[in-house]
């Protein structure tokens, strides 16, 4: 696995912001609302040398923000990886690089001493209902090395 904490903390350092959206377009990288089916929340593909994040027009704006933390974790980590295309022609096992782009979603969206000022935090699920982020990027945050 790359140093994805490295590579999160460059962007955030380099860009100022940890803000998926700003992000994606400091990067140039699209960023497009489609309706897709209710089970694909968003997927990320390089075409042409461009890079697009697409999101499902249904999902509401907290949601919008984790995905799109997460598809600009594959856009950094693995640029010219297919994931619809690995998904749905192979057999290979796609998980490591799901792991690896909610590890970077984590990263982005959570910052430590964010997480200390004011109440104190106990646990993962307070962690999450603070933050409104799901408590399996939490999870990975505090399991990671954080």
């Amino acid at each position: 696995m790359s140093d994805i904490k490295g590579i999160v903390k460059k962007l955030r350092s380099e860009y100022g912001t940890n803000d998926p959206f700003a992000l994606c377009e400091a990067l140039r990288i699209g960023v497009l609302y489609c309706d897709l089916p209710p089970d694909v929340k968003g997927f990320y593909l390089l075409i042409n040398n461009n890079q697009v994040i697409f999101l499902n027009q249904e999902l509401d704006e907290n949601e919008a923000r984790v995905v799109c933390g997460h598809e600009l974790g594959h856009a950094q980590l693995h640029r010219e990886y297919n994931g619809v295309f690995l998904r749905t022609q192979t057999l290979l096992n796609c998980q490591r690089y799901e792991n690896e782009a909610d590890t970077f979603c984590a990263y982005l969206l959570l910052d430590g001493e964010e997480l200390n000022e004011g109440a104190e935090v106990v646990t993962i699920e307070d962690v999450a209902r603070r933050t409104g982020l799901p408590e399996r990027l939490v999870q990975l945050y505090y399991t990671a090395g954080a």
